[in-house]
């Protein structure tokens, strides 16, 4: 459904050096997911992906469980909560979404 809502930005690996995954907690990449990888070993990718429009990174894409270790749904796993707090902080210092210089009540 992506590549129909936004059909000039690609979807494409997010290298394992990008700085979503250093922007608050040090990682070397994503973490492993609380679903368990049920196909062919040499088919598992270490690398998330993404939609970049410019140098920033607007959409992150997996299928690895995150939301549902945040939720309760899976295992505990300080690793997913620390690469969401990343997450977090990248769109807010990133998206501009924060800019309220411009805002009149």
């Amino acid at each position: 459904i992506l590549r129909y809502a936004l059909p000039e930005f690609p979807i494409q690996p997010i290298p394992n050096d990008h700085e979503i995954y250093r922007h608050y907690y040090e990682m070397g990449g994503p973490p492993a997911g609380s679903i368990p990888w049920m196909g062919r070993p040499e088919d598992r990718r270490d690398y998330l992906e993404g939609i970049f429009i410019g140098d920033r990174l607007a959409v992150l894409i997996s299928d690895r469980g995150y939301w549902d270790a945040l939720i309760g749904r899976g295992p505990y796993s300080p690793g997913i909560l620390r690469f969401c707090t990343n997450m977090v902080i990248y769109a807010i210092t990133h998206g501009k979404i924060s800019d309220y210089s411009r805002y009149t009540p």
